[in-house]
């Protein structure tokens, strides 16, 4: 048995979707002998009383601040999970049962310990994900082909490009990106919104179709990490702040057409033109 004062903390802090007074006069009614402590058929009967106020409900469940190592599902109905709170815990990946949550629309996995974005946690339905404090340093394909997802936060991590396929999630309405170390010039184009990292984007993923990409008049030092050159035919680097021909343009094989006009350069390499 364990004291009426711990269930209560206990029922509070693993949500089961019912109110705080509610919760209060089903644990009140469990106690049968009135000695404030609670049983385990007691406790069986606070169970069955919550759930079936509302056995159809939709439930938030929440395992936040448990220093969780690791997590399973082992639930009778895990369809009536509506969100999950794990946030705050000891994780380093996920298990393939999250998927046996079919309804679930939000997911918190903040402050954890996670290097990268788990798969289990790109589930198809998924609305609301969050991210915030762990150390991924790349967004994954399988996260970027959620076209469900609308809000998703990575403040805090290690990211520092993002892939230009990110134009595909044409659902998503907030990306918050604060405290990662990004590169110029999405740093200051993350404080413009959503739009503007999606129009920068744009720049690269379109470049992968018609083989030339423009750059012009950005105030850019070096060739940003989003644009992949290799197979480039043309590429318009006009008006910038380069020194030196970027190294970069080293992998830009099938390059024809190089413009590197109105800019700050000494001199441009021999090699150039090979």
């Amino acid at each position: 048995s364990v004291s009426r004062k711990e269930m209560v903390m206990g029922l509070f802090k693993v949500s089961l979707g019912a109110s705080k007074e509610d919760l209060l006069k089903v644990i009140d009614e469990a106690d049968d002998d009135g000695n404030g402590f609670i049983s385990m058929e007691e406790f069986k009967d606070i169970l069955l009383k919550i759930l079936a106020a509302d056995p159809d409900a939709e439930q938030p469940w929440d395992l936040s601040s448990l220093g969780l190592p690791r997590f399973t599902v082992d639930l009778q109905e895990p369809h009536l999970v509506s969100s999950l709170d794990l946030s705050d815990n000891l994780l380093t990946d996920l298990p393939d049962s999250l998927s046996l949550l079919v309804g679930l629309k939000t997911l918190s996995l903040d402050e954890n310990r996670l290097r990268h974005v788990p798969a289990p946690a790109c589930m198809p339905w998924l609305v609301r994900l969050s991210l915030r404090g762990n150390t991924i340093d790349v967004v994954p394909e399988h996260l970027i082909a959620l076209d469900t997802l609308a809000f998703l936060h990575f403040e805090r991590n290690q990211i520092q490009v993002l892939p230009c396929n990110m134009v595909m999630m044409t659902g998503l309405q907030i990306l918050s990106l604060d405290g990662n170390p990004m590169r110029m010039p999405l740093s200051a184009l993350n404080e413009q919104g959503l739009d503007m990292i999606m129009a920068y984007l744009t720049i690269f993923n379109d470049s992968r179709s018609t083989g030339s990409l423009d750059l012009r008049d950005m105030d850019l030092l070096a060739v940003p990490a989003e644009a992949e050159l290799e197979p480039l035919l043309e590429i318009f680097l006009g008006g910038n702040r380069f020194f030196d021909v970027p190294i970069a343009l080293l992998d830009a094989d099938h390059l024809t057409s190089l413009d590197v006009s109105n800019g700050r350069l000494h001199k441009v390499p021999p090699t150039i033109y090979e």
